[in-house]
C-alpha cells in the first residue's frame, strides 16, 4: 500500500467511528405511541415496556369516567370521553402500577404495569 493514502485512511476510518457513535447513541426512539383502551374497569393494554428517558404518547379510546394514575411517577389525568391524547415522560427505571383511581376500580382490575429498563 502506498504511504501516501495512509493518512487520508486515517480520516475515513475516524469519520466512520464518529458516524458509528453518534448513531449507536440516537438508535433509541425518543417518543412511543401507546394505543390505550379504557373502558368498564378495564384498560388495554395492561403491560407497558418502555426505555428511561422516553416520552409515551398514549392515543386514548375512552368509555366512560376514568383515570391514569402513577404515584411513584406522580402522574394523573384524566381521561375525557371518546378519543384524547395524553404524554408521559418516563424519567427513571423501574417497574410502575398505573391505574383509575376512581372508587372501586383498581380492585376491580383497571390497573397495569409500566415497565421502564
Amino acid at each position: 500500500m502506498n504511504k501516501k493514502y495512509l493518512p487520508l485512511l486515517a480520516v475515513l476510518l475516524v469519520i466512520g467511528l464518529v458516524i458509528f457513535l453518534f448513531k449507536g447513541r440516537q438508535s433509541g426512539a425518543k417518543t412511543q405511541t401507546v394505543e390505550f383502551k379504557s373502558g368498564d374497569i378495564f384498560f388495554e393494554p395492561s403491560s407497558i415496556k418502555a426505555k428511561t428517558g422516553q416520552t409515551l404518547i398514549f392515543k386514548v379510546q375512552n368509555s366512560g369516567k376514568h383515570t391514569f394514575v402513577i404515584d411513584e411517577l406522580n402522574f394523573k389525568k384524566e381521561l375525557p370521553e371518546g378519543a384524547s391524547e395524553f404524554k408521559l415522560e418516563v424519567k427513571k427505571k423501574g417497574v410502575f402500577t398505573y391505574y383509575c383511581d376512581l372508587p372501586g376500580h383498581r380492585r376491580g382490575g383497571q390497573f397495569g404495569t409500566l415497565f421502564v429498563e
